[in-house]
């Protein structure tokens, strides 16, 4: 879902994500496609962050190599949760967002890995033991898995799955072969699919500031942020009913009762204005205008506020305090119910500023960060501009970073409510103590919020200000910049 002008995003991102598109989801059942499988990357040794960024590279070889990717079902660990296993999708990245892959092709690829594996002497059954852990294999388009052991799935000979390892993985993805298998990470920073549509990370200028200054980005910066940009804005294109959850309740408890608030003192104050233009009461120099009772009558019946054609009734409620999520029932509307999307924006106290404060996972790293006041620099200078901004959406791990925002009474916080850190701890291990369920569903909750944000401040070594910059670039925002914060 792109928004916003052409030329407030970068360079051909519609193009892209049209090609995109069509490429994971091709037509015919999937026939005669050539895959790309892979499994989610280790969660015990890649952050959330990593994950995303290792699963943009794997989409590029992908393209690259006129494949469709798909992710082995069930390796996404970090969905492994009774959250994900409620909506049956237990272990799927489909848990939070729409599917990166035409189900006919993830349904052909475990079949087909599932028939390599069995077939005993095989040059693919020893490397496919991943397809093990995926769900039993469904029928693949056009057919079933052969009983025969020299036949793969709807036609495709088991030499033609084949795993690719080492030094020889451009040569097998170049292959002609149906199905490759990657059983490793793809190179972290994988951009070549790229020249597909030439060279459209020239075509936009390079907006961050690093101290102060427009900080310039070379060649392979500018094509890495194209690229990344691209793949993370269609793999997280559109959030599942589970995400939608997390993220109105995430809103409700952040700002919803001063939402509610205001909208009940609107409520107020028009019902007031009704009943002074019910009881006709008019300043006296316009006595003479003061209406007859039928003329009276009609202007009363103006204010048919539940009337269905009416741009209150059927645009406004987009910019409303439900967002993009609309409650379809059963019973009374409540934000812990599921919402279905509808194709409109996140409401936001606006104008607002995301602020992502970097952490360091690992006590004794020598890599450091500047506290909340390094960043509340930047803010300020914010301000000179936009003297109307006081709303700071702010992400942080560390509850410290929580507690010493209160220093800046001047500014309103908001952020998501959950069991942050007390001090430098590694992820997995965060994770296991507030559980997958709360540390992920915030973590992709924070992420969406923040992008939608008018201004961003962050870190350039950061994975997940990556994350955000990337998916502000794609959703109309790609002129208010990125604001960095230097690390010393």
């Amino acid at each position: 879902l792109v928004r916003g002008t052409d030329a407030a995003n970068l360079a051909l991102t519609r193009v892209a994500q049209r090609d995109i598109w069509a490429s994971q989801f091709p037509p015919a059942n999937c026939t005669g496609r050539r895959l790309l499988v892979a499994p989610w990357p280790d969660a015990a040794s890649h952050s959330l962050g990593a994950q995303l960024l290792a699963a943009a590279s794997l989409l590029s070889a992908a393209m690259r190599h006129n494949r469709t990717l798909v992710m082995l079902p069930g390796s996404f660990s970090r969905a492994s949760h009774a959250g994900c296993k409620a909506v049956g999708q237990e272990g799927s990245f489909d848990c939070y967002f729409l599917p990166t892959a035409a189900q006919a092709c993830t349904d052909w690829a475990v079949a087909a890995l599932a028939a390599a594996a069995a077939a005993p002497g095989t040059a693919a059954a020893a490397g496919t033991a991943a397809a093990a852990a995926a769900p039993a294999p469904a029928p693949a388009p056009g057919g079933g898995v052969n009983g025969g052991a020299s036949e793969g799935v709807a036609g495709v000979e088991v030499d033609e799955v084949v795993v690719a390892e080492g030094g020889s993985k451009g040569a097998v993805l170049a292959s002609d072969k149906a199905v490759v298998l990657l059983n490793d990470t793809a190179e972290r920073d994988d951009c070549d699919a790229v020249s597909l549509w030439g060279s459209p990370h020239r075509n936009r200028p390079s907006l961050v500031e690093l101290g102060g200054k427009m900080h310039p980005l070379n060649e392979g910066e500018l094509k890495l942020r194209w690229w990344q940009a691209q793949a993370l804005r269609f793999l997280l294109r559109w959030p599942s009913a589970h995400l939608c959850q997390v993220i109105n309740r995430m809103r409700h408890a952040s700002y919803g009762l001063s939402v509610a608030s205001e909208v009940a003192s609107v409520t107020t104050q028009r019902a007031a204005i009704i009943a002074a233009l019910a009881s006709n009461d008019v300043h006296p120099a316009y006595a003479s205008m003061r209406m007859n009772a039928s003329e009276e009558a009609n202007f009363l019946r103006s204010f048919n506020f539940s009337h269905s054609q009416s741009l209150e009734a059927d645009v406004w409620p987009g910019e409303g305090f439900e967002g993009c999520y609309q409650y379809k029932g059963p019973g009374p509307a409540r934000v812990d119910r599921v919402y279905e999307a509808v194709g409109r924006e996140v409401f936001m106290m606006r104008p607002v500023v995301a602020l992502h404060v970097r952490q360091v996972e690992e006590a004794g790293s020598k890599a450091r960060v500047r506290s909340l006041a390094g960043f509340m620099f930047s803010l300020y200078g914010m301000r000179k501009h936009v003297p109307s901004l006081n709303h700071v959406w702010l992400t942080s791990r560390l509850q410290v970073d929580i507690e010493h925002s209160k220093q800046f009474s001047d500014w309103t916080f908001l952020h998501s409510d959950h069991p942050r850190q007390a001090g430098p701890q590694p992820v997995v291990e965060y994770e296991r103590q507030v559980g997958l369920d709360v540390s992920v569903g915030a973590s992709l909750a924070n992420l969406l919020v923040a992008a939608e944000s008018d201004y961003f401040v962050g870190t350039l070594n950061s994975d997940w200000s990556r994350l955000i910059d990337a998916l502000r670039c794609t959703n109309g925002r790609l002129f208010a910049g990125f604001v960095a914060v230097e690390e010393w």
